[in-house]
C-alpha cells in the first residue's frame, strides 16, 4: 500500500489514476527494493505514465482539431456550393464537348486510315487485272507466233517428212526382203516337215544337239492383244513359216513377250537390257551412249502402255545366245536359277511398274556342233529338192503373210 504520509508521497501529486492503482505503485517499490539496477522507483514509474498519457491526450486534441477543421471546410463548401455549381456546370459542359470533339477526330481519322487500305487494294487489284491482260496479251502473241512457226515449218518441212517416210519405206522394205529370204529359206510344207521328222528319228543321237537360241523378240499387252497375235503365229506355223511362241509365265500384268527361234548362230540374240522410258528415271539407258563406236547396235521392243524398254543385240562376235527367258515371283525359284547357271538381270521388274518379278536368261554356247549337222544337211538337201514352183509359192505366201502381220499389228 502506499504510504502518503513518506515525504516522496507529500511532495507527489498523485493523479486519480494513480491512486486508483495502489498495489501497482507498491509491486513495484518492492521490485526497486529487490532489484535497483533494473527497477526504477514508483514515483519514475508514475512519472513515465503521467507523460505517456499526456502524449495520447495531446494527439487525440491533435486528431480531433484536424477532423473538425475539415468539418468547418465541408460546411464551407457546402455554403459555397450552390454560387459553385454554375462554374462546374460549366467545367463539365466542356469537358463533355472536348471529349466529344476528341472521339469524333478519332472517328475521321481512322475513317480516313481504312480509306486509304481500301485505295491500296483497289490500287493492287488495278494492277493485277494489268498485269493479268499484258500476261494473257504476251501469251496469245507467243501462241501466235508458235502457230506461225509450225505452220512455216509444215511448209517447209514437206520434202523433209517425204525423204523420212520414203527412207522409213525403203527401211521396211529391206527388213521384209531380209525376213522373207529367211522365210523361204526356213519354211517347210508340211511333207517336208514329216520327212524332217523322220530323218530326226532315224538320227536320234545328233537330235538336239545342235545350239538354237532366240533370234526375234515381240511384246503383248492384254489378252486381246495376246491372242490375236497368237492366231497369227499358229497360222504360220501351220503353213510352216517362221513363227513366234509366248512365254510361259507373264511379266506381269497380261505383259507377255514373244520369241523367234533360229539354228542360225549368226543370228542369236546374244546380249538384253533392260530400260526405262522415262529419261529421268535412275533405271534409264541411253541407247544412243549403249551404240556409240560398237559394230553390233542395240534395238528396241516396248509398247506403248507400259515403261519397260527391252534392248537387244546380235553380236557375232560373242560366244553365247540366249536360249531362253524365264521369270521368277519367289525366292526359291531364283535359287534354282542360281543353281542351274542362269544369268539375272537386273533391275527387278517393279523398278518400270510391274510386279516384283526377276528376269533371267539361259545361255547357250555358239560352237556346240555334232551329228545333227548332218541330219540338217538331209532336211536342207531334201528342201532343194523341191522344184522352182515351189519354192515360188512358198515365197508369195511367206511376203503375202509377212506384210499383213505388220499392217494388223
Amino acid at each position: 500500500m502506499i504510504d502518503k504520509s513518506s515525504d516522496v508521497n507529500n511532495l507527489i501529486e498523485w493523479p486519480p489514476f494513480i491512486l486508483q492503482q495502489p498495489n501497482q505503485l507498491a509491486l513495484q517499490a518492492l521490485l526497486r527494493d529487490a532489484k535497483s539496477r533494473v527497477h526504477c522507483s514508483p514515483s519514475t514509474l508514475a512519472c513515465i505514465t503521467i507523460e505517456i498519457q499526456l502524449l495520447h491526450i495531446q494527439t487525440q486534441k491533435e486528431i480531433y482539431e484536424q477532423f473538425a477543421n475539415s468539418l468547418k471546410e465541408e460546411q464551407a463548401f457546402l455554403v459555397n456550393f450552390q454560387d459553385l455549381r454554375q462554374k462546374y456546370e460549366k467545367f463539365l459542359v466542356l469537358f463533355l464537348q472536348d471529349l466529344q470533339f476528341t472521339r469524333k477526330q478519332r472517328a475521321i481519322e481512322l475513317d480516313i486510315i481504312q480509306r486509304k487500305v481500301r485505295l491500296e487494294d483497289l490500287r493492287e487489284i488495278r494492277l493485277k487485272a494489268l498485269q493479268e491482260i499484258k500476261i494473257n496479251q504476251l501469251r496469245q502473241e507467243e501462241k501466235e507466233r508458235r502457230e506461225r512457226e509450225e505452220a512455216e515449218k509444215k511448209k517447209s518441212s514437206t520434202l523433209v517428212a517425204l525423204a523420212k517416210k520414203t527412207k522409213q519405206a525403203i527401211r521396211g522394205v529391206n527388213d521384209a526382203i531380209r525376213e522373207m529370204r529367211y522365210a523361204q529359206e526356213t519354211a517347210m510344207s508340211e511333207e517336208e516337215m514329216k520327212i524332217a521328222e523322220r530323218i530326226r528319228e532315224k538320227n536320234k543321237e545328233g537330235l538336239g544337239s545342235r545350239p538354237e537360241a532366240i533370234r526375234a523378240l515381240y511384246m503383248t499387252v492384254g489378252p486381246k492383244e495376246a491372242d490375236f497375235f497368237q492366231r497369227q503365229n499358229d497360222h504360220l506355223k501351220s503353213r510352216g513359216l517362221p513363227y513366234f511362241e509366248r512365254m510361259e509365265k507373264s511379266l506381269g500384268n497380261a505383259v507377255y513377250l514373244w520369241y523367234q527361234m533360229t539354228y542360225d548362230s549368226e543370228s542369236f540374240i546374244t546380249d538384253i537390257k533392260l530400260s526405262h522410258k522415262n529419261s529421268d528415271s535412275e533405271h534409264y539407258v541411253d541407247i544412243l551412249k549403249l551404240n556409240h563406236k560398237k559394230k553390233d547396235k542395240y534395238d528396241i521392243i516396248s509398247h506403248d502402255e507400259i515403261d519397260l524398254q527391252l534392248y537387244f543385240r546380235k553380236s557375232k562376235g560373242g560366244p553365247q545366245g540366249i536360249r531362253r527367258i524365264v521369270v521368277t515371283f519367289t525366292e526359291e525359284e531364283e535359287t534354282r536359277m542360281i543353281v542351274d547357271g542362269l544369268q539375272r538381270l537386273e533391275p527387278n521388274l517393279g523398278a518400270f511398274g510391274l510386279p516384283e518379278i526377276v528376269v533371267w536368261l539361259e545361255l547357250v554356247s555358239k560352237k556346240k556342233k555334232t551329228a545333227a549337222t548332218n541330219t540338217d544337211a538331209l532336211i536342207t538337201e531334201v528342201k532343194k529338192g523341191k522344184g522352182n514352183i515351189f519354192s515360188s509359192f512358198l515365197f508369195a505366201d511367206s511376203f503375202f503373210y509377212y506384210f499383213s502381220e505388220r499392217v494388223i499389228i
